[in-house]
């Protein structure tokens, strides 16, 4: 195992998609979709990356160092929003 979890990310109009070796998690799902009905895109995908950070770090036994994937999109507005998120549950970069 290495000493760093690569997360990929991928994002739609109207939701985030986000992986990880040991978690995978979207905003697309009906749980989810529930309990971020208010404030803007750009915080929920904040809040979306407090919550994916959470469960990484449970599933990887306090692994904390990442490697980010943006893909094709650009750093930022909910991609910055979904990483500032991730960094606020502990996760480093």
């Amino acid at each position: 195992m290495t000493d760093k979890m690569e997360i990929k990310i991928n994002r739609s109009n109207r939701a985030i998609y986000a992986q990880a070796v040991l978690n995978c998690q979207t905003t697309a799902g009906k749980l989810y979709r529930f309990k971020a009905k208010s404030g803007t895109p750009v915080e929920q995908a904040r809040h979306f990356g407090e919550d994916f950070g959470q469960k990484i770090l449970k599933a990887g036994k306090g692994q904390s160092k990442i490697c980010f994937d943006r893909g094709k999109h650009i750093y930022h507005g909910r991609v910055a929003a979904f990483a500032e998120g991730l960094r606020q549950a502990g996760l480093k970069f």
